[in-house]
């Protein structure tokens, strides 16, 4: 039989009631995760390739070049009056090709880190989060 005077505390972790309800000192709490989440994938993309981070300026000015290439050129499609065809093509991949890799990513981000959410308690949002990062 035990010592009753003796016991040890116990730490119960709840989910937050309500919806869209955010515990903003637990993500704080788990800054450090956050950024060894975020820096975790740009190492392993660019750790192996030759042009390394510059990748990630290249392909979308490369994409910029064959959207004016074909849409400016070939088509014809007409641009603001006053700016260049390829800046305003890049002005609006630049913005669409964020949203559509972050929403992407914080699709998928939960299915491959099924791992961690099995084993570690953290703030679920942060994966999503650090897609977004």
């Amino acid at each position: 039989m035990g010592n009753a005077g003796s016991r040890t505390p116990v730490l119960v972790i709840e989910p937050p009631h309500g919806w869209l309800r955010i515990d903003w000192r637990e993500l704080v709490a788990s800054r450090h995760l956050f950024w060894r989440l975020l820096a975790r994938p740009i190492q392993v993309r660019y750790k192996q390739m030759v042009l390394g981070a510059s990748w990630a300026i290249l392909r979308p000015v490369v994409t910029m070049a064959i959207f004016s290439a074909f849409f400016g050129r070939l088509l014809k499609v007409p641009s603001d009056p006053g700016v260049p065809y390829p800046l305003f093509v890049y002005a609006g991949l630049l913005p669409w090709n964020f949203v559509a890799a972050t929403v992407t990513g914080a699709a998928s981000s939960s299915v491959s880190n099924s791992g961690l959410l099995t084993k570690v308690y953290f703030p679920r949002l942060l994966l999503p989060l650090s897609v977004a990062g």
